[in-house]
This record gives C-alpha cells, sequence and structure tokens, in this order.
C-alpha cells in the first residue's frame, strides 16, 4: 500500500513539474530572456524556503501522550528523585512470600508515606472496591531482606524505615475519603494479557503522538510560537489491549527523557454510581510506544515522517504560500507575454 501511494505522489509531482516547465516554455518563446530570471529566482527561492521549513519539522520533538482507563497497571521506577505516596488509609503486609516462616500480618496504616526509589517494581490491580498494589526490587536475590529501593514511615519524614521487600498494599474504596493520585516514573506498562485466569485488563483508552517545537533553538521557538504543537498521530485503545512504553527509544537529550511520567488515579467507591477503573495519565519523549492486541504479537505505534510533514501546519502554510506565489507569478508573466505580443504587433 505504501508503495502504491509513494509510486501514485512521485507521478503527481512529476506531472505538475513537467506541466511547469511547459508553461514556463511557452513563456519565454513570446517574452524571451525576460522569464530567466524570474524562472531562476522563483526556483531558488522555492527550494530554499522548502529545504527550511522540511528541516523545521523534522526537528520537532514527538511526544506520546497516554490517557487510559485500566484494571492492572505495572511500573518500574527510573533513576531520579524518588517517588512518594500519600496513603490515608490502608492494609499494609511486608514479607509477602507465602513459604517464609517469619511472614507477618497485614497491618493497617493511616496517613502514611512509601517512599519508591530507582529499582522498584510496582503492580497495580484493581478489583472495584479495593485496589491491590504489590512492591518488589527488580534486583532482590533474597526473600524478605530490607531493601533500600523502598521506605514507608510519617509524612514529616522522621520515621522512615526500610521495607521487607517483596510487599503488598490494600486500599478499600469504600473507606478512603478523597481520590488518591499516585504518581510514577519509569518504564511502564497498562494492561495485561487477556486469560481466563486474569480478569484485570485495559478497559480504553487513547495513545497520541504529538510534534512540539524543539526546546534547544530559541530561533525554531520563535517561529513555532503560533503552532507550537501539533497531533502526528492517534490511537484509540480497545478492551484487552497492552500498552508497553519503550525508555530505550529517546528523542529527548535529556538521560531519562523517554521515560513514561505521569500519574495513576484512583477515585473513591461512590454507592449507587458505576465503579469506575483507575486513570492512567502518561507522557513520554519516545518516538514510539508498543500496543499489543489480545492473542497477537506486539506492534510499534509511531508516524511516519511523511504523516509528520503532512500534518505540519508549518509545511500547510508553507505549502499555501507557494501556490499563491505560483499563480501570481503565472498572472505577472501572463501580463508580460501578452504586452510583449502587443508590442511587436
Amino acid at each position: 500500500m505504501k508503495q502504491k501511494f509513494g509510486s501514485a505522489l512521485t507521478a503527481s509531482l512529476r506531472f505538475i513539474t513537467s506541466a511547469f516547465h511547459r508553461t514556463f516554455d511557452v513563456i519565454e518563446e513570446t517574452i524571451g530572456a525576460q522569464a530567466n530570471w524570474l524562472y531562476r529566482l522563483f526556483y531558488v527561492a522555492a527550494l530554499s524556503v522548502a529545504a527550511v521549513l522540511i528541516t523545521i519539522s523534522l526537528s520537532r520533538e514527538t511526544v506520546l501522550e497516554l490517557e487510559a482507563e485500566a484494571d492492572a497497571v505495572g511500573v518500574v521506577v527510573s533513576a531520579g528523585r524518588p517517588l512518594e505516596w500519600a496513603i490515608p488509609t490502608a492494609k499494609f503486609k511486608e514479607c509477602t512470600r507465602k513459604e517464609m516462616a517469619n511472614a507477618q500480618p497485614p497491618l493497617t496504616i493511616a496517613e502514611e508515606v512509601l517512599v519508591l526509589r530507582a529499582g522498584t517494581k510496582i503492580r497495580l490491580v484493581d478489583t472495584g472496591e479495593t485496589t491491590r498494589i504489590t512492591f518488589d526490587s527488580v534486583d532482590r536475590k533474597v526473600a524478605c531482606e530490607e531493601s533500600d529501593v523502598a521506605a514507608i514511615g510519617s509524612a514529616d519524614g522522621f520515621s522512615q524505615r526500610l521495607i521487607a521487600l517483596p510487599a503488598e498494599l490494600l486500599i478499600d474504596r469504600r473507606t478512603i475519603q478523597d481520590d488518591l493520585n499516585l504518581l510514577f516514573r519509569g518504564g511502564l506498562t497498562v494492561g495485561d494479557d487477556v486469560a481466563a485466569t486474569q480478569q484485570a485488563i485495559l478497559k480504553r483508552g487513547t495513545v497520541t503522538l504529538l510534534e512540539s517545537a524543539p526546546r534547544s533553538s530559541n530561533l525554531v521557538t520563535g517561529i513555532f510560537k503560533v503552532t507550537s504543537e501539533f497531533t502526528s498521530k492517534e490511537k484509540k485503545l480497545s478492551p484487552g489491549d497492552r500498552v508497553v512504553f519503550n525508555p530505550g527509544t529517546a528523542t529527548s537529550a535529556d538521560a531519562g527523557g523517554a521515560d513514561a511520567k505521569g500519574f495513576i488515579r484512583i477515585e473513591v467507591y461512590r454507592q449507587y454510581e458505576p465503579i469506575k477503573s483507575p486513570l492512567v495519565i502518561a507522557v513520554s519523549s519516545a518516538r514510539s510506544v508498543q500496543i499489543v492486541r489480545p492473542f497477537s504479537t506486539g506492534k510499534s505505534v509511531e508516524a511516519s515522517i511523511f504523516t509528520r510533514l503532512l500534518n505540519d501546519p508549518i509545511i500547510q502554510t508553507g505549502l499555501g504560500v507557494f501556490v499563491l506565489t505560483l499563480l501570481a507569478l503565472a498572472q505577472m508573466l501572463y501580463a508580460l507575454s501578452k504586452s510583449e505580443k502587443k508590442r511587436k504587433e
């Protein structure tokens, strides 16, 4: 399909170029060398402007945005400032391995803060009335030993202690007073594989690819003031999809530029109202995102260069100016040829 479209586009450009040349040949026969300087000036100006506009357009930074409702979310916290989750009330249990003799019973915590550092592996599963969040370390070798990647304590930070991983947090949505916003940063997976034993899946959502002006150039930023951002592609998510952000496709100069950053919103359980799945909002500067459809392999979603150029308001404006200039030039040359023809007669 792409090859056919490319061939048709090439043929169209050749036809336009050929017609353009024939028009100037006819006019040149009438007014002679007067058309040469206009012809060359127009071509040089058009090619120069086109090169500048395409260079500016391709230097834009891609921003991925995700908005989804899902009952399953996975995060691996990346390097940077530790995440802090304020938990109003919940059941908390450390050392959740059943085979461990020193496994502790769950404790009721209130107004506690969870501190999650780089290397913490988080998995959230929501069942409607309750939200279960498990914590582990990507580098853990021995179970039920205190890990330096996660801690819990009071909001003032004076009584924090390390957590023995793996650990589990059980939030009863019927007992919390306000909606919870849990911030995250790092590798992100939204949704889970569809299976008979797995009921927590992605319900719905949208992945949007935005093209924004580069932050590294003041000149380019000034040009993009009017059209600083546009949507190059949008993908609707279906029930059962799984979205995976790949931190290895950064377009930003920042070390962690392609990490997914955002929050998970858990709403209070309200009687007589439909139960809402947790809302996931995330952004990333990765070039692409992987979407895995149920019972199929993953597919990267990204905007092609042609799509980015076609949807760029700067390129659209440039094409409009080019067409108007071409029409004005043709009208001027036609007037010159008509005047020259009358003079010869």
